[in-house]
């Protein structure tokens, strides 16, 4: 099967199935899903919108946290990336 990114100009193909994933330029360097080739699909990065505090939250090329990627179909159907933010615990 051949992917695309709707966000840069990456192409890969693979007999495996799947989502495939790439570090994409179009969306600042954040890991993002590929499509299938042909399909009528966007991808969408999304900003957290909360304090980050003392989380290690998923950044951008520049420097921007995000929360999350949303994958929307031609036929509506979404698929959704959770970036999950971890915490630091400091131990004494």
């Amino acid at each position: 099967m051949r992917y695309v990114c709707p966000n840069c100009d990456v192409r890969s193909e693979t007999n495996n199935g799947g989502t495939m994933m790439h570090v994409c330029a179009g969306l600042s360097g954040l890991s993002a899903p590929m499509v299938p080739e042909g399909s009528d699909a966007k991808v969408e990065a999304f900003r957290r919108e909360d304090y980050l505090g003392g989380d290690l939250a998923q950044h951008d090329g520049d420097g921007k946290a995000f929360s999350h990627l949303v994958t929307t179909h031609g036929d509506g159907h979404t698929d959704v990336v959770v970036l999950a933010p971890t915490i630091r615990v400091q131990v004494t």
